[in-house]
């Protein structure tokens, strides 16, 4: 349990983020080290972390973020992705809504 692909850029489509609603909870059991977790996107082949909550082991935690873009053009081909330090024991939840839409590009 760690990072995982929240979805993946379509090749042939931009792209667009226009916002990300981003929640964690986590029980005071949970040996995830303390850090960060958080969503990132990929923009001119760099990754980006563009939603960021800190997290601290061994601490019961809940945290919500809502984030709004004019738009972000997302890398084609790309992953939407959570990124957590890995953990063993306890509850870590997290919640994430990626907002945005894809546009047809017929010169792709």
């Amino acid at each position: 349990t760690g990072s995982a692909t929240i979805f993946t850029t379509e090749a042939n489509k931009d792209t667009y983020i226009t916002g990300i609603i981003y929640s964690i909870a986590k029980d005071v059991a949970c040996d995830v080290a303390t850090g960060s977790s958080n969503v990132t996107i990929f923009i001119d082949g760099a990754s980006l972390a563009v939603v960021s909550l800190p997290v601290i082991t061994l601490t019961a935690q809940t945290k919500d973020i809502s984030i709004s873009f004019n738009r972000l053009k997302i890398d084609r081909g790309s992953i939407v992705g959570l990124g957590t330090n890995a953990f063993a024991a306890g509850v870590f939840l997290r919640n994430v809504v990626v907002i945005g839409y894809t546009v047809d590009n017929p010169n792709a």
